[in-house]
């Protein structure tokens, strides 16, 4: 359900060059800013009104961060029945950790 959407809402994705380039670049190096963070990673809050393309933001961003390599963990909130459900949603949080490399951190 989820990879589907992703491929439909992240394939063109209009003039957000700077966005997409920050949002790589938190995921990369765990800042917004020049170099590496050396105060742990802070949330990325990604905001504006219904419609604005955010979903479609975030699912662009998905598509690149997962060409890179980087274990990605993602859900969207509407993207089909039960996406707001939060026992289905920790479900598939388990699911992912339990089946990632990254499950012994």
């Amino acid at each position: 359900m989820h990879n589907h959407f992703i491929e439909l809402r992240g394939q063109l994705v209009l003039g957000r060059s700077k966005e997409i380039s920050t949002i790589i670049q938190y995921v990369e190096h765990g800042t917004i800013s020049d170099g590496p963070s050396t105060e742990g990673l802070a949330p990325l809050m990604v905001l504006g009104s219904s419609g604005s393309g955010k979903s479609a933001l975030m699912a662009h961003c998905t598509l690149e961060i997962k060409k890179i390599g980087f274990p990605l963990f993602f859900h969207f909130v509407g993207a089909g029945p039960g996406s707001t459900d939060p026992v289905k949603f920790m479900e598939k949080l388990a699911r992912w950790l339990k089946s990632s490399s990254v499950a012994g951190l």
